[in-house]
């Protein structure tokens, strides 16, 4: 027996319901991801802003 055999198998509403969820999961992991990508940019940028001043009121105290 195939795979899609095997698939057809299931009942219509299983096989929605398997659809529907997987769809979830990958809507819930790109939004997770996404999240985690702007915040990694921004602690990025912060250390970067922090660099700046910590540099800056080095050289002004000199």
């Amino acid at each position: 027996m195939s795979l899609y055999a095997k698939w057809m198998a299931l009942p219509l509403k299983v096989r929605i319901y398997i659809g529907v969820s997987t769809m979830g999961v990958a809507v819930l992991g790109d939004y997770v991801t996404s999240r985690i990508a702007s915040e990694m940019e921004a602690r990025k940028e912060l250390d970067e802003l922090e660099k700046r001043r910590i540099t800056t009121t080095t050289t002004n105290e000199n």
